[in-house]
């Protein structure tokens, strides 16, 4: 274990970070085992004509496999394997190597992003093998993850970090205020939230009304799902607008370099989830090809916008593939 671990019982609200550390420096998770709502099959067209080639298998671990995400290079993953009993972080190098550990706790640690500078990893930590019942925080590490900052607590559920395009703020989802608490984890409504990524108190930016999935955009504007499952965009002014109100349900998202989207979604609640690509304004809806996998999720854009990262199950085995993306 390394750098600092709080005790699972050492809860506040925010964590408050000085500048000087971070000088320099951005359902509850996408992961196996966590069941999706349902998606309708895409109305008939052809197979995803963005993509070329065949998807590469990147990892071959005992464990499962999942929320991978692009350093600012390209040239690098940080993802999440629980091949140890629970969710750790680890990184691998695309030209070639094993895969690298990067924590090694008594918690799990999810749904890695990555600063815009390469410096900072958010995640999702929560301590099962400490507590009964844990609630999900926020941490920020540093990309040899020796130093380890909790940065939102409390005793509220707090997950799905995101840095902000200019690595300033920190996007996340957080059921603190729904005040419900005698309803089950599964109940209790989300909203989107942000926080300086110094720390200080967080910011609600949607309703409340279990939305999630936010996916911070350049423009300044955020895109995410509501309680009714469509996706909106609440620009910086603060003004929301629907994107996409239609039968699909889709999970989390990752944009492209030309306002488009990459999404998980599945036709039903017994299919399989697969990845979707979509233009600006959600039309049309592309899926792309399985490939002899038994299903796809949590798709990730490369930095240049040419490749796709995602994770795959092949035969009851979670890994990460990579497929190119036509220009």
């Amino acid at each position: 274990m390394t750098g600092f671990l709080p005790s699972p019982r050492h809860r506040s609200i925010a964590i408050l970070l000085t500048a000087a550390v971070l000088a320099g420096c951005a359902g509850k998770s996408d992961t196996p085992g966590r069941v999706k709502k349902a998606e309708k099959t895409p109305s008939a067209g052809s197979a995803a004509q963005n993509v070329s080639g065949t998807a590469r298998q990147l990892t071959f671990s005992a464990g499962d496999q999942a929320s991978p995400a692009f350093f600012p290079d390209g040239k690098s993953l940080i993802f999440q394997n629980n091949s140890d009993g629970n969710w750790e972080l680890y990184t691998l190098d695309l030209a070639g190597g094993d895969p690298r550990r990067l924590t090694d706790s008594p918690e799990n640690e999810e749904n890695p992003s990555v600063s815009p500078d390469g410096r900072w990893i958010l995640c999702t930590v929560y301590p099962p093998a400490l507590d009964a019942d844990p609630a999900r925080d926020i941490m920020l590490l540093s990309k040899d993850g020796k130093t380890r900052i909790l940065l939102v607590s409390g005793p509220s559920d707090d997950w799905y970090p995101r840095f902000s395009p200019d690595g300033s703020q920190v996007y996340f989802v957080s059921d603190r205020t729904d005040s419900r608490t005698s309803l089950n984890d599964a109940e209790r409504r989300s909203a989107i939230f942000r926080v300086p990524r110094e720390g200080g108190q967080p910011e609600q930016l949607t309703a409340g009304d279990d939305e999630t999935a936010p996916l911070p955009m350049a423009d300044g504007s955020l895109v995410f799902r509501d309680g009714q499952k469509h996706w909106k965009r609440l620009d910086a002014l603060g003004n929301t607008s629907e994107l996409y109100a239609g039968d699909w349900i889709f999970g989390m998202p990752a944009a492209g370099l030309a306002g488009d989207f990459w999404l998980s979604g599945s036709e039903n609640l017994d299919s399989s989830s697969r990845i979707v690509h979509t233009a600006p304004g959600f039309s049309p809806l592309t899926p792309l090809d399985l490939s002899n996998r038994q299903e796809d999720r949590g798709p990730n854009v490369s930095p240049d916008g040419k490749s796709l990262v995602f994770y795959g199950r092949v035969s009851g085995q979670w890994d990460l593939f990579l497929i190119p993306i036509n220009g």
